[in-house]
């Protein structure tokens, strides 16, 4: 039973006029009446009956129209209630410290910078659960965990490299060289990443000496030239952006050429969203800092 003849019937009810009723919807008399009549045939009886030159509702007609109302109204808001639950004015992600601490810029992009963020810190395996349970809308990682009704929409390649204090470890060879690393470790993720730093412990050895719960102590152990860290460029190129010239990081030429470590970055969503404008909006401002 069509919605819009619903309507059409409601208004035809409450004018007693099949001219009156097509003006209110803005279409033809002819066009009305024809809807009507489909109408008439869904429900399986006569709703109206001639009367002079308007029309009179039957009693069965009478007791439907209230019917009806509340039908519309309930369908009402219903589609309120999920354009509202779609698009709100509060931004919920869940994350980790990588993208938590120097990713926030991405709030300047047209169409984010005035929402109210709700930024949940989680490990990698805890954001999708908090995705799949509604708690946030999206998520953001560069090591995937399985988890039901959940999928990953690839947005770029950021690079990865070896990080140290200007001038720190000349000429040591990487793999003499002291790292920091993160204390727990990331377990049932299909990459060969065994630690949030994302380092692919199956392909390079490294000798680490400090191990820390968060990026800020790796990055400020890596500041006092005390260990070399592996971090995403973009967050070096971030933290430098905030740094006097003395206490900036440079990147170690790599031991093996030009061959480059790169990380698909993701944006974890249910497999039951579909895909809108702000998770577009997130995705280029994804692209512009990580890229």
């Amino acid at each position: 039973m069509d919605i819009n003849r619903m309507r059409y019937f409601i208004s035809l009810a409450k004018t007693g006029s099949v001219t009156k009723a097509a003006e209110i919807h803005r279409i033809s008399p002819p066009a009305f009446s024809k809807a009507i009549k489909v109408f008439e045939e869904e429900v399986g009886h006569p709703l109206t009956l001639p009367h002079g030159r308007g029309i009179l509702l039957t009693d069965k007609a009478k007791k439907l129209v209230t019917k009806l109302e509340e039908i519309i109204q309930q369908i009402d808001a219903l589609k309120e209630s999920t354009q509202n639950n779609t698009e709100t004015d509060i931004l919920s992600i869940a994350t980790f410290e990588v993208f938590s601490t120097y990713f926030l810029r991405f709030l300047d992009e047209p169409g984010l910078s005035a929402l109210k963020l709700r930024l949940h810190e989680a490990l990698p395996g805890e954001i999708e659960r908090l995705v799949a349970d509604r708690i946030v809308d999206f998520g953001i990682t560069y090591i995937p965990v399985p988890y039901p009704d959940i999928e990953y929409l690839k947005i770029v390649d950021t690079e990865m490299g070896v990080f140290v204090k200007k001038g720190a470890f000349k000429g040591i060879e990487q793999p003499h060289i002291p790292f920091v690393t993160p204390i727990f470790p990331i377990r049932a993720t299909p990459t060969k990443a065994r630690g949030l730093d994302g380092w692919p412990e199956n392909a390079y050895k490294r000798r680490i000496l400090h191990e820390v719960t968060l990026l800020t102590s790796a990055i400020e152990l890596c500041r006092q030239g005390r260990v070399a860290g592996y971090f995403p460029l973009f967050i070096a190129r971030e933290f430098n952006m905030r740094s006097p010239k003395d206490s900036q990081l440079e990147r170690k030429p790599s031991p093996y050429g030009n061959r480059k470590c790169t990380v698909p970055v993701y944006i974890v969503k249910r497999n039951s969203d579909i895909e809108h404008q702000r998770m577009k909006q997130l995705a280029r401002a994804i692209r512009t800092i990580c890229k």
